[in-house]
Formats: C-alpha cells, sequence, structure tokens
C-alpha cells in the first residue's frame, strides 16, 4: 500500500517547468498508459489543463479552485479569448455534444469543463485554437454561474508552447 502511494507521488510529479505551466504525468492503474498534460494554476487557485483526449484529440480542461464556492452553470458554457483573438463561445460545443449527434466535444460538471480544442492529426494541420495557447501571452475565461451572472479569469500563456508540445507529443514549431 505504502509503495502504490509513493508510486502515485511520484506519477504525478512534474517531469518539467516553464513559465507558470508545468508538464504532469499520470500512470493508469487499470491499463498502465502514461497520461501527459501541460498543466497552469492562476492567482485564484482555478485550473487550466492541455492533454490529449478520446480519439487523441487535445482537450483542455477548465477547473474551478478548491476554495471558490461557486459552480458552473450547466445551461451556458464559458467564453475565453487569447489576447485580443475573436473570442471563442463554447457553448455551440456543448449545444451540439447535448444533442447527441455523434459529436463529443464538450463535457461538464458542477465545478470543471473539458471542452475539445483540436483533433490532434499533426499532418492534418493544427487548429487555430491550439496554435492562439501556444503563441500567445494570456488567455481570460468568462465562466457563467449556476446561480446566475458570471465571472472572469485569466491565466498567462508565457512559458505555455514548449510544455503543451511535449504533452501532446507535438512540435513546438508553430505551423501558421
Amino acid at each position: 500500500m505504502r509503495a502504490l502511494f509513493i508510486a502515485l507521488i511520484l506519477a504525478s510529479v512534474p517531469a518539467f517547468a516553464q513559465g507558470n505551466w508545468r508538464l504532469t504525468t499520470e500512470t493508469d492503474a487499470m491499463t498502465d498508459k502514461v497520461k501527459r498534460s501541460a498543466t497552469t494554476v492562476n492567482e485564484q487557485g482555478h485550473e487550466l489543463r492541455v492533454y490529449r483526449g478520446p480519439g487523441d484529440a487535445a482537450w483542455v480542461l477548465f477547473s474551478l479552485g478548491k476554495s471558490s464556492f461557486d459552480t458552473l452553470s450547466p445551461k451556458q458554457a464559458p467564453m475565453f479569448r487569447v489576447d485580443k483573438h475573436k473570442p471563442n463561445d463554447l457553448d455551440g460545443a456543448r449545444k451540439l455534444t447535448a444533442a447527441r449527434l455523434g459529436l463529443d466535444l464538450y463535457h461538464w460538471e458542477p465545478r470543471w469543463i473539458n471542452f475539445s480544442i483540436w483533433h490532434g492529426r499533426e499532418a492534418e494541420g493544427r487548429s487555430e485554437t491550439l496554435e492562439q495557447f501556444m503563441s500567445g501571452q494570456s488567455v481570460v475565461f468568462r465562466y457563467y454561474l449556476g446561480t446566475g451572472g458570471y465571472k472572469e479569469t485569466s491565466f498567462s500563456l508565457e512559458g505555455a508552447a514548449p510544455v503543451i508540445a511535449e504533452a501532446l507529443g507535438i512540435s513546438e514549431q508553430l505551423k501558421s
């Protein structure tokens, strides 16, 4: 039991860090598959994580900090904006996933959301959103509360590119 506990701690230790971003690895206890993610936590304790998810697509996890009493609205998805680029409204992805059309783009829980940002096939090119996460300075999230209204929080993207590239197993070189 003690050895398992130590192994779990070591498995989640960052492999390297760049700015506020760090590479974390976790090993699935049933399959032994190693999962890598690029992770940052902002001043409010909210977390942003980029990783390979279902179908090897690139996904982002946005989760509220442990000290926050807020919950995310199940009826309206967050929006985010990298630097001064066009805002990304995740409500379309939420609606497409909810319509059960075979599209798996968005997952909601009261304290976190997951959303897909890239199909994951390097030979077919990268998404604009992935490129922005890797080249931007900051990203702002506007999240809607389960009780009504909204709040905003931001994350620095300084140092994100090499860590995201390592987590996704892609080149750090941008394709744009």
